[in-house]
């Protein structure tokens, strides 16, 4: 049973350091790099990021930093561009908006 700090590789999945609690990563932080590059780092609650981190998108190289509701990120946070402009407001798609 994993607990404590380890870490996990899928074949399919990624790579996730960070935390374990009773085999889940419930209620603990940790980073997770996908296959196809996105990087998260933050909290998770039921084997799903949840609760305030980041998210690094490879496609674009944008980062939100906020809320992570279920899997997803809230509509509401900051986005960092690689250029070094910043938006802080509401989101559709991952874009600014409003």
């Amino acid at each position: 049973m994993r607990h404590g700090k380890g870490e996990m590789a899928w074949s399919i999945i990624g790579t996730y350091i960070g935390y374990w609690r009773c085999d889940r990563r419930h209620n603990v932080r940790g980073k997770m790099t996908f296959k196809d590059g996105e990087v998260y780092e933050g909290n998770w609650v039921d084997d799903t990021m949840n609760g305030a981190g980041s998210m690094t998108y490879a496609t674009t190289g944008n980062t939100f930093r906020g809320t992570f509701i279920d899997g997803a990120p809230a509509k509401y946070g900051v986005l960092e561009f690689p250029d070094e402009r910043v938006y802080d407001g509401s989101l559709m798609d991952m874009l600014p908006e409003g």
